[in-house]
Formats: C-alpha cells, sequence, structure tokens
C-alpha cells in the first residue's frame, strides 16, 4: 500500500490531517488528550513514529497507536497494511525454528518419585532443592529430576515442555559450588522455544524472569527468557505481542538497563508493562516466595517518565551531560 493509501487510513481513524509538503509527514487531533481540537499528534508516515506535543505520548510503531487508541480500527489496519514497513507486524520478523528433537539425559530420575532414596548424590540434591526453598510439591510440579551417574550426576534438571507437552529443552544446574560448569543446557535454539509453555496463560499477565530456576519462587503464570537477552525474534515475545499479554518484568537488578529497554519494546507494541522491585535481594531466586509475592502486587506500571528517571539515577557525579 503507498503513503497515500496510509494517510487517507490515518484521516478515517483520526480525522482530518494536516498534510505536510513533502507529503511525509501529518498532524491530528490526538485521542489521548484532544485539547480544544487542535492537531498536535504528529505521525511520520514514513517511519511510523508519532507524538503528541501536547500531552507527551509517543511511539515508533503505527500499530502500538491502533491499537491502544483506535482499536475499532486495529483489524482493518492489519489486513490493509500487512505488508508495511511499519505496520508492526511481526509475522515478517524472521525466528530460528527448531526442528531437533530434544530428549532427557539418559538415565534421568523424578526427585519427588525418590524422596527416600538411600542414594547419596540423590539425597543431597534433594536437600540442595529444600535448601532454595522448593516444596514436594515444586519438585512434582517442575517435574525435577537428576541422574545417578554421567554428567549429570549431582545436578538438578528442569525440563521444559512446549504448548502440546513435547519436550523442548532442559536446564540442568550443579548442587556443588566446586563444579567449573554450572549448568548443562540442551543445545537448542533459545529464540524458538518457550520455557514450559504448557504451564502458561497468555490472557493473563505474564512474568518473564531469567533462569528457569527463577520460576520455582515466583507466580504460576511466568517464563524465563534463558538469560537477560529478548527481542523481537524471539518466540516469547512474539506470543506476548500476538495475545496482548500483560507482562511484568522481573529480571535481575543487574539487568537493569536491559529491563528498560525491553519495557520500551514491548510500549511499541501497545502491551503493558510493570516493573518489578527486588528490594535486598540480587534475584528472584533468592527471594522467599512471600517475599516474591508481596514485590508482585506492588510492582509499579512502566512509563517513559520511568525510563528517563532510571537513566538520571545512573548519571554519576561529576559527569558531563
Amino acid at each position: 500500500m503507498s503513503d497515500k493509501s496510509l494517510i487517507k487510513f490515518l484521516e478515517k481513524a483520526f480525522g482530518k490531517a494536516d498534510i505536510a509538503t513533502d507529503g511525509l509527514n501529518i498532524a491530528v487531533k490526538c485521542p489521548s488528550c484532544g485539547r480544544r481540537g487542535k492537531k498536535k499528534l504528529a505521525i511520520q508516515v514514513k517511519t511510523g513514529q508519532w507524538h503528541c506535543w501536547s500531552c507527551a505520548i509517543k511511539g515508533a510503531k503505527l500499530s502500538s497507536l491502533i491499537k491502544k487508541y483506535k482499536s475499532s480500527f486495529f483489524e482493518e489496519f492489519k489486513k490493509l497494511f500487512k505488508d508495511h514497513q511499519h505496520a508492526g507486524d511481526l509475522s515478517s520478523v524472521s525466528v530460528e525454528k527448531q526442528h531437533e528433537e530434544i530428549h532427557l539425559p539418559e538415565g534421568f530420575l523424578l526427585l519427588a518419585a525418590h524422596l527416600n532414596s538411600r542414594d547419596p548424590d540423590i539425597r543431597d540434591t534433594i536437600a540442595y532443592c529444600r535448601r532454595r526453598g522448593l516444596t514436594d510439591r515444586d519438585m512434582w510440579y517442575f517435574k525435577l529430576g537428576t541422574c545417578q551417574s554421567g554428567q549429570y550426576r549431582r545436578r538438578v534438571i528442569m525440563p521444559s515442555f512446549d504448548s502440546a507437552g513435547k519436550l523442548n529443552y532442559y536446564a540442568a544446574r550443579t548442587i556443588d559450588q566446586t563444579k567449573y560448569m554450572k549448568y548443562l543446557n540442551a543445545k537448542v535454539a533459545k529464540k524458538s522455544l518457550i520455557f514450559n509453555e504448557l504451564n502458561i496463560d497468555w490472557s493473563s499477565e505474564v512474568t518473564l524472569v531469567e533462569g528457569p530456576f527463577d520460576l520455582s519462587k515466583c507466580n504460576s503464570n511466568a517464563v524465563c527468557i534463558l538469560g537477560s537477552h529478548l527481542d523481537e525474534t524471539y518466540t516469547v515475545f512474539q506470543e506476548i505481542v500476538r495475545n496482548n499479554t500483560p507482562v511484568l518484568l522481573a529480571l535481575d537488578p543487574d539487568a537493569a538497563d536491559k529491563a528498560q529497554k525491553y519495557a520500551k519494546l514491548f510500549s511499541q507494541y501497545a502491551i503493558n508493562v510493570r516493573m518489578l522491585r527486588h528490594g535486598k535481594y540480587s534475584d528472584v531466586g533468592e527471594m522467599p516466595k512471600s517475599e516474591f509475592e508481596n514485590c508482585r502486587l506492588n510492582a509499579h506500571t512502566w512509563n517513559d517518565t520511568q525510563r528517563l528517571h532510571h537513566l538520571i539515577r545512573g548519571i554519576k557525579s561529576g559527569t558531563l551531560v
């Protein structure tokens, strides 16, 4: 579709526009403040960026503008402009597909089914789980396991299952501080999988944490991103946008800059984001479940002002800006 067709559609949704002489920038009445009927919402047709000079709402994608403020036009927008470079349609974003079949390590056994085992390694592994606050129910729920021999001996193995209940990943954490490799994980592309999607309800707020073992401390509707990196090419990101799922970002405090970046990215797709404060804890995995629940209930809604405050706090004394 041409830029002229896009402008015609925007006028249909927002009313008559003032069009710049270059034909690439327009101004319409802001759907948020609509102050005195003046056309304060500026839209760059080529880039898809939008900004109100009155109330300061802004975004980088037309899809977020339409979805948030003119939702009755959203389906028509997607249909007419699905190929437009700034329509915000994630279907054009490539994702590395996973084809390799995953198998649990040989000799895998469920910890919850061996609570009375006499094997010293199994007993130590169960004791490690209990020290981390995991209950018998948690061991059943997350299907935690271990192996009696080989490289997965004295490791807690947490498997992951897709929406159809098929194994798609596993993470194995050592219980010994002296071991060189803390984790042994399935060798698959992280972008293409959603950890334990079997447990996710996309119609409710989803908590995003970094690692699999953080999941044992937070609410049940949660998913780990297997690290601290996330972008539009990740399947979990696309699923959140597709379902318009609200997000609670609970990344580790040392990933605060990334969390701000991801919150901004989600907001460009009109996804509501809340940010969790960890208090005295260094990550979710260290928090008692009751403490996490308290932090979750008190998490604040993210906006661009929050990001600005974060940047200001990060400026060192004496820094020239």
